[in-house]
């Protein structure tokens, strides 16, 4: 599964990726980028910022997931409360 970044919030997205490699057998492959399609970002109504805000955000959504266990996200992202990342 490939992934545009902006579209999803990091933690939502680790504790999907999770719970499909557990499903999976571990099989279970995920590809993020950093989005290029202007216009599904329109059709989302989402801003296309140029590409070093967008990799900027990649990088950060990247690292998230590795600091979040039982935590409140104030930062850049949009912000989850008390989120568990896991299967």
């Amino acid at each position: 599964m490939v992934l545009s970044n902006d579209f999803r919030h990091p933690a939502i997205v680790a504790h999907e990726a999770a719970s499909l490699h557990h499903l999976s057998g571990g099989r279970f492959e995920l590809g993020i980028g950093a989005g290029w399609y202007q216009p599904e970002y329109s059709a989302a109504g989402i801003p296309f910022d140029g590409p070093r805000q967008r990799i900027d955000r990649l990088e950060e959504s990247l690292t998230t997931p590795n600091r979040i266990s039982l935590v409140t996200a104030d930062h850049d992202l949009p912000t989850l409360a008390r989120v568990i990342a896991g299967p």
